[in-house]
């Protein structure tokens, strides 16, 4: 059976989104075990950005007189873009393995103005002014609303009133084209169009439920995806002012293993919103 390759993995354990007590320890653990895989096993949106919407966005708020925040950096992929741009850039993460990579990447790329700090995105208190400019990437991932109102709350707190904040997030407008191409292709495979579409989202209970609250499974975990206007209404409500939105466009080999050509456009995307704190 022809099958996806999940290759845009996010999956953020939820001690990332704010989840605390015994499932936060176990998902640190996770972190901490997953090491050197990093790199090969979650999505890098900015080395993939096809068609280089992440720097032209980050273009238009360089300003070498104010400081950015990258809330949730990982092993600091973006840190190498904001450097140049902004006079001073935090990277903040929960897992302390992580941390330590996006101090030693900075430290390896000679970024002397990046500072990277541990802490927890939906309670987030950290010794540094509020700043003008924030990048949040594929972090509002969580299941729960209220984690991801959480983190929201806290990027809203360190962020000056007018700043602005480049947000990615998954499409779930994109995932669904996605499964409607692995049907698709199973069915030019031989199957019948019944077989064709079980070899898509597993037809349940429990999936109907998931996929209108925009969650889809990935390797099984449970990744919140994003409808445009529904991007929108979740800033809005959250103090910004969604003053743009864009998309991250992909080559379909981030989806599937050896994509046929037929594929073609759309290509495989990711909302991009700028949104001011008002």
């Amino acid at each position: 059976m022809i099958g996806p390759n999940w290759r845009r993995d996010y999956s953020l354990p939820e001690s990332v989104a704010g989840n605390h007590g015994e499932s936060a320890a176990m998902d640190e653990r996770y972190w901490q075990g997953l090491g050197n895989a990093y790199e090969d096993e979650i999505f890098d949106s900015a080395a993939s950005d096809l068609r280089g919407a992440i720097p032209r966005r980050l273009d238009e708020f360089r300003n070498r007189r104010r400081d950015a925040i990258d809330f949730g950096c990982g092993v600091g992929r973006y840190l190498g873009l904001l450097a140049p741009r902004f006079r001073r850039v935090t990277g903040v993460d929960f897992a302390e393995t992580l941390v330590a990579r996006a101090r030693a990447r900075a430290e390896r790329d000679g970024l002397a103005n990046v500072h990277v700090r541990r802490g927890d995105l939906a309670r987030l208190r950290l010794d540094v002014e509020p700043a003008s400019f924030g990048v949040c990437a594929n972090v509002l991932i969580s299941r729960e609303a209220a984690v991801r109102a959480a983190i929201l709350r806290s990027i809203k707190r360190y962020i000056a009133p007018g700043g602005a904040v480049l947000f990615v997030v998954p499409s779930l407008e994109c995932a669904l084209l996605s499964n409607r191409h692995l049907v698709e292709w199973n069915r030019r495979g031989g199957y019948s169009p019944a077989e064709a579409l079980e070899t898509g989202i597993p037809p349940s209970r429990r999936t109907a439920r998931e996929l209108l609250d925009g969650i889809i499974r990935i390797e099984n975990v449970e990744t919140k995806h994003f409808l445009r206007e529904e991007g929108v209404w979740t800033l809005t409500h959250s103090g910004f002012e969604c003053t743009d939105v864009d998309k991250v466009e992909y080559p379909w080999s981030t989806e599937f293993e050896r994509p046929p050509r037929w594929m073609g456009e759309p290509l495989p995307w990711d909302w991009l919103f700028i949104a001011r704190r008002v």
